[in-house]
């Protein structure tokens, strides 16, 4: 009855039909998320047109109107794989958050407060700092985005091995330690990436700020395809941990009494938020906010209950960017705003409003 109780609070208390309502709701808005990105754009294309590009024109036989060789070209080779991008990229930040923020019991945690994210930035900057010296000479394969993503995927995972290495203790991974570990990572990951920006030249510092500005501009679609797995693997390994989560709301003793092994739910959600956010970072760049608003958002709404909170959080942190994104390359016409701007002035103040709302329902000063 006590761990009801803890996993239902919510500041607004949806009943269960309401509450199974929330991710149908979030499935139809993604939806028309999703045709309005293959449809918006420089080029605009008909919704009507849309079947024909995305299946072939063999769906002209029910009366639908036939795609051209540019439009279906730019509907799969383009705009289809940055939407499964952003669905994939939004999902897997939001349900890392949201894991990360139940394993740590505060609800301000971050995927990149562990430093994931600021070590494929670093890895990612080394090489694009490095592609305007000797790996521009003759070892010409290293260059480019491929070079680029390797990186950002190497900095990811070594990051992710050498803070679960240092918090490791006799009993197990140190939540505290993690912490600490992080804001040492991300504290000398902003001083490397100062260093690469001072020994630059302009064209890498482009690439730079690029990056580190996160869009969902310039990963091929080749490896997106690819990371799809991983990307998945990583929603469905942090979602399999819901019950974990809830257990240990009541704190690591109590949950193990009921049990759950609180070391082994730490090294699994660790590993996936490791996994899944490094991908991202090595596909997108550095995109921030959206691992931690969205669970909070979700938290507010359908209550603390994990097996709620992770797959609501993943699929509104996937509208989410997924819609930031489709602003980013249509607010400003051919021009393009880097992804990671629209999601921290959308996320920062929103954020900022939430903390001001739950210290005024608190009645708290502010």
């Amino acid at each position: 009855m006590r761990i009801r109780r803890i996993i239902d609070l919510g500041v607004f208390p949806l009943s269960p039909s309401k509450r199974r309502a929330v991710p149908g709701l979030l499935v139809l808005g993604t939806i028309f998320c999703a045709l309005l990105a293959l449809a918006s754009g420089v080029i605009s294309i008909s919704p009507s047109v849309l079947p024909s590009a995305l299946l072939g024109n063999s769906v002209t036989s029910v009366g639908l109107p036939e795609a051209s060789e540019v439009e279906t070209m730019i509907v799969r080779e383009v705009r289809l794989p940055r939407l499964v991008l952003g669905l994939l990229t939004g999902a897997v930040l939001a349900t890392a958050g949201g894991a990360l923020q139940g394993l740590f019991r505060n609800p301000l945690a971050d995927p990149g407060l562990i430093g994931v994210s600021a070590g494929g930035a670093v890895g990612a900057g080394a090489v694009i700092a490095l592609s305007g010296g000797f790996l521009a000479g003759g070892v010409t394969f290293l260059s480019g985005i491929y070079a680029t993503m390797a990186g950002a995927a190497i900095g990811a995972v070594g990051t992710t091995v050498l803070i679960y290495s240092l918090s490791r203790t006799e009993q197990g991974p140190s939540v505290p330690a993690m912490l600490l570990c992080g804001i040492a990572v991300n504290t000398f990951a902003g001083a490397l990436i100062g260093v690469f920006v001072f020994s630059s030249g302009l064209e890498q510092i482009r690439d730079l700020a690029f990056w580190t500005l996160g869009s969902l501009s310039r990963a091929p679609s080749a490896s997106v395809y690819l990371a799809i797995p991983v990307l998945l693997g990583a929603i469905l390994l942090l979602c399999t941990q819901a019950k974990a989560l809830n257990a240990l709301l009541l704190g690591e003793e109590t949950a193990q009494t009921l049990g759950v092994q609180p070391q082994r739910v730490k090294r699994i959600v660790f590993l996936g938020s490791g996994l899944g956010v490094g991908a991202a970072v090595a596909l997108t760049g550095t995109i921030g906010f959206v691992g931690l608003v969205v669970p909070h958002i979700c938290r507010i709404i359908v209550g603390t209950d994990h097996r709620y909170l992770l797959p609501t959080s993943a699929l509104a942190g996937g509208l989410l960017l997924a819609g930031t994104d489709l602003a980013a390359r249509t607010l400003l016409g051919a021009a393009e705003l880097p992804t990671g701007i629209l999601t921290a002035l959308l996320g920062a103040p929103f954020f900022l409003a939430l903390l001001v709302y739950e210290r005024r329902r608190l009645h708290l000063p502010l």
